[in-house]
């Protein structure tokens, strides 16, 4: 707060030095005239003395004019007014009987440093300005921010109405009603943001109706393609009953002709045991074959050595016999073919 009141302190000093330096830059200018301007400013509320003094630290003008021609020869004054240094000081007005802050602020004319402009500024006069100030700017702070949220709230309207009719487009797409409208597409042909933004709902509008369409198409084929499913399961279903009973068919015929086999496989037993029993008498026929074909060879060699022999002595008997008839030996011949016969 003392920082605000110094601040306040020296702006008011330094207006009022302008003032005085505008005043010396006149070229008709005189002490009465800087008297009668200081006069003016000690009569103000929140000025209690006012002095300009020179760069001989003179006061020329002051506001107790009893003062005027005073030297002001302290470190304070001789600081200010020659050096050209603003300098302050809070202290304490017997007189006024309040805090008050002595401001001192160099002057010029023409250009050249001229002195030094001295006045008093009463605390309270500073807090009641800063008060009023304070208040000012509050009120001012408080009409500002009521303009800026009604302008805010017309900007944000108007910069969030696009928004909410794409927040209704989205909404419907919610509720799968994806019908283009008027709205989205002509929110579609502005360039900013909202654009952009309605561009991609758009189009994502119409993937999604897309989908839903190829959806609803593969829906339809795949219920066609489940009643031709259902009529082939059926289908089968019959065909595998017939194949059922094809099958206990075959089972059966199959046990018949396990029985069958199995009498033809004792059948075939038989006739393998009775084709091992003729095996045994063939062989048995087939060794006394070759004994009897040795014996009826070895009776053909005996017949046919008794046939050469029976003809080698019937033809002795004959050549006998005809040496017998030719010798008239009748008897001979008559015992000779009886022992022949």
């Amino acid at each position: 707060m003392e920082k605000v009141l110094l601040s306040k302190s020296i702006e008011t000093a330094q207006e009022i030095g302008y003032e005085v330096n505008n005043l010396m830059a006149v070229k008709d200018s005189k002490v009465e005239d800087l008297q009668t301007f200081i006069d003016g400013k000690a009569k103000q509320k929140n000025i209690i003395y006012a002095v300009i003094i020179d760069t001989n630290v003179k006061a020329i003008a002051h506001s107790d004019k009893e003062k005027t021609g005073k030297v002001c020869d302290d470190a304070y004054t001789v600081d200010g007014a020659k050096n050209g240094n603003a300098k302050t000081l809070r202290f304490y007005a017997d007189v006024q009987k309040c805090w008050t802050y002595d401001v001192m602020v160099p002057i010029y004319k023409n250009g050249a440093l001229a002195g030094a402009l001295d006045i008093g500024i009463p605390e309270n006069g500073i807090t009641d300005v800063v008060d009023k100030i304070q208040q000012i700017q509050g009120l001012i702070a408080l009409v500002s921010f009521i303009l800026i949220g009604a302008l805010l709230m017309l900007w944000f309207n108007r910069a969030f109405a696009p928004l909410t009719k794409v927040v209704a487009v989205i909404d419907r797409m919610g509720k799968l009603d994806l019908t283009s409208t008027n709205e989205i597409n002509d929110l579609t042909e502005t360039e900013d943001e909202i654009g952009q933004i309605a561009k991609s709902i758009h189009t994502m509008q119409s993937g999604v109706s897309s989908l839903i369409n190829s959806i609803i198409d593969n829906s339809n084929n795949l219920g066609n393609s489940s009643k031709e499913l259902s009529l082939t399961v059926e289908d089968l279903s019959e065909k595998s009953v017939t194949i059922n009973d094809a099958v206990k068919n075959i089972a059966y015929r199959m046990q018949e002709s396990s029985a069958a086999t199995e009498e033809i496989m004792a059948s075939i037993e038989e006739v393998d045991s009775s084709i091992n029993v003729l095996s045994q008498r063939s062989v048995e026929g087939s060794q006394n074959a070759m004994e009897f074909k040795q014996r009826a060879t070895g009776a053909q060699e005996n017949s046919q050595k008794a046939i050469e022999e029976a003809r080698r002595i019937s033809d002795e008997k004959k050549l006998n016999m005809e040496k017998a008839i030719e010798d008239g030996k009748v008897v001979d011949s008559i015992r000779i073919m009886a022992d022949t016969i």
